[in-house]
């Protein structure tokens, strides 16, 4: 008879499951992890402010001229400097996705907080909506 101590069941010590995939039922427990385009685009954002704030720059036209890149570029990504406290931290705890960020800053933000709570909530709930809709659930 074997020895209960060494007696080894499954692929358990390997890690995976059938198909290769590394321990698959550990994914969901895995911590978000911030976007690093996101945590840029942030910094980057932060810079800028503090640099129109300190009169480097006057306009986001003038930082697009001087960063070699578009004012569109610019405008989107000042509007993250604008964001409330609780999306910001979403976003540095990996909480909030590029996709989901970047085409809620396709259109401009109110300057109020609140505000901006109540439009990003009814713009969560639209694309959830769409989502579902289009995955074919009711």
């Amino acid at each position: 008879m074997p020895d209960p101590k060494n007696i080894i069941a499954g692929n358990s010590l390997t890690g995976r499951a059938r198909g290769g995939d590394r321990a698959p039922h550990l994914r969901s427990l895995r911590k978000p992890q911030p976007d690093g385009t996101l945590v840029k685009a942030l910094a980057r954002a932060r810079r800028w402010e503090r640099m129109i704030d300190n009169g480097v720059y006057t306009s986001d036209s003038e930082i697009a001229d001087a960063e070699n890149i578009s004012k569109s570029y610019v405008s989107r990504i000042l509007r993250l400097a604008l964001l409330a406290p609780e999306f910001i931290e979403a976003i540095l705890s990996g909480r909030r996705n590029q996709g989901m960020v970047l085409e809620q800053l396709e259109r401009p933000l109110p300057a109020s907080w609140e505000e901006q709570r109540c439009l990003i909530s009814a713009r969560d709930n639209a694309g959830t909506a769409a989502r579902l809709r289009g995955s074919g659930s009711t």
